[in-house]
């Protein structure tokens, strides 16, 4: 019964990550309009160039909790999944949040191993970001992934962290 709400939710999902994040756009008609009432009780919002993203960081967590455990509902989501991940401009911290939830939802369904091999290089990505914050996050995701899912770090390649000294500037 569940599984009814995925391709609609996959479908809305794709519509806002590929929306140029105008104020006229029309990404999902009724069910974007329906879903900001039932969840967000606002209207469509447009930041820094990124249509929707409570909508989206929502979305992705309910996609998350959908898929897992379900192979067909994960199968449905992995392509929309990839198009998020590599089409977000991660230059914002709006568009790091939307990464972050992203990685979190492939790492949590039954996602292919390509797909896991894309977010563990997004997090890669957050480790040399400048923002301490998003090192932080980086690292303790991939700490939890680490955990769960250790044959993820068999397929890609080893990562390197160096230890700052005490003396460091940046801690």
């Amino acid at each position: 019964m569940v599984f009814q709400f995925v391709p609609d939710l996959v479908r809305l999902m794709k519509a806002l990550s590929t929306s140029t994040g105008s104020s006229e756009h029309d990404v999902g008609g009724t069910i974007q309009t329906f879903i900001h009432k039932l969840v967000l009780f606002t209207h469509a919002v447009c930041v820094t160039g990124i249509s929707d993203p409570f909508l989206q960081v929502r979305i992705l967590h309910l996609m998350r909790t959908l898929g897992k455990g379900d192979a067909q509902a994960s199968e449905l989501m992995s392509d929309t999944l990839a198009r998020v991940a590599t089409n977000t401009d991660a230059s914002k911290n709006v568009g790091n949040s939307i990464l972050y939830e992203t990685v979190l939802t492939i790492m949590e369904i039954e996602s292919e191993s390509g797909l896991r091999v894309l977010a563990i290089n997004i997090l890669g990505r957050f480790l040399a970001n400048r923002d301490n914050n998003i090192r932080y996050v980086a690292l303790n995701t991939l700490l939890k992934t680490l955990v769960r899912q250790s044959d993820t770090f068999k397929e890609h390649p080893l990562i390197s962290i160096a230890t700052p000294s005490p003396h460091h500037s940046r801690f």
